[in-house]
């Protein structure tokens, strides 16, 4: 089964998909933090995390994915962004900011479907 991913610049013929939205926000958060970056990598790194808030939370016409909210707790817990984002939270928009509580608070209290148990999911163990 495919999962359906949403638009984020309104190109139909190539939605992006969790992992991907998730290793253009690292690559973007990089950049970020780069002497002098310009302000299309903060607009696009705004863009992205809108896309995630918009996976995590959904909206009144798209109802959330749970394959595709788990999809992307993985990649942001693979890839580490939490972290990165903590890092560059002071560098973003304030959109982009409010966006960021948003995921953190969805991640951390995220719980797979299929779990029966309080424990948090075994990617997250150390």
């Amino acid at each position: 089964m495919a999962l359906k991913a949403f638009n984020l610049f309104g190109n139909k013929n190539n939605p992006k998909a969790p992992p991907e939205i998730v290793r253009s926000l690292k690559d973007l958060l990089y950049k970020l933090r780069e002497p002098a970056p310009s302000t299309k990598v903060e607009d696009d790194a705004a863009k992205y995390m809108s896309q995630m808030k918009l996976i995590v939370q959904g909206t009144p016409e798209h109802d959330t994915s749970p394959d595709q909210v788990h999809q992307l707790v993985t990649c942001i817990i693979q890839e580490d962004i939490l972290y990165e984002l903590a890092r560059s939270i002071r560098l973003l928009p304030f959109e982009a900011r409010k966006d960021a509580q948003i995921i953190f608070s969805h991640i951390l209290r995220f719980k797979p479907a299929n779990s029966q148990t309080g424990e948090p999911p075994p990617s997250t163990i150390l």
